[in-house]
């Protein structure tokens, strides 16, 4: 669906372009996020432990049950029938715009620049894992090198890892930024 739609609507842009731009409606988070936007997190059949520890808001879970939905319209209606959820649901929740394909993918954008700017890649380190397997709290950095180093915490490597590159992105963006002419002649 979403790499039926993009090609359809932008036919100028290349292949990876298009790849980026379809991973906004098909990552776990863009996933995830429909799912919440439904509000399926009421609907699941959950363990008390499961439901205690926030299990109804757990992206993973709301995740998970919106493919198995998906999955069974699929089986009962066809492509035809999961086309019509993709532009009812999918569609007005995300916002596509070609020029910025990078903005869910901070760990991407990040392996792209470290690429071109010094040929090598970013390198991911964790620091400290606090709390239980429920409620945990990572903390990540991530260096380029000797070039540059963020760090961030989140509720997993993974979401650590994504704030970490995005907190490196934005001080590498401000490195970068054209410095505003001080005190010349008029």
């Amino acid at each position: 669906m979403a790499s039926d739609y993009l090609f359809d609507k932008y036919p100028e842009l290349r292949e990876g372009g298009l790849t980026r731009l379809r991973s906004r409606f098909t990552s776990g988070e863009a996933l995830a996020r429909v799912g919440h936007h439904l509000g399926l997190g009421a609907y699941l059949f959950l363990g008390k432990g499961e439901h205690k520890s926030g299990g109804r808001r757990r992206d993973s879970n709301v995740l998970d049950a919106l493919e198995a939905i998906l999955g069974a319209v699929y089986l009962d209606g066809g492509l035809k029938a999961v086309r019509k959820i993709f532009n009812k649901v999918f569609l007005p929740l995300f916002e596509v715009d070609p020029e910025d394909y990078w903005s869910d993918n901070p760990k991407g954008h990040l392996q792209a620049l470290a690429q071109q700017r010094w040929k090598i890649g970013p390198r991911y380190e964790v620091l400290q894992r606090v709390g239980p397997a429920h409620a945990a709290r990572v903390s990540v950095a991530v260096s380029v090198g000797e070039y540059a180093r963020a760090e961030a915490s989140g509720p997993t490597r993974r979401d650590a890892e994504r704030r970490a590159s995005a907190r490196l992105l934005s001080q590498l963006k401000q490195e970068h930024r054209p410095r505003a002419r001080q005190g010349g002649r008029g």
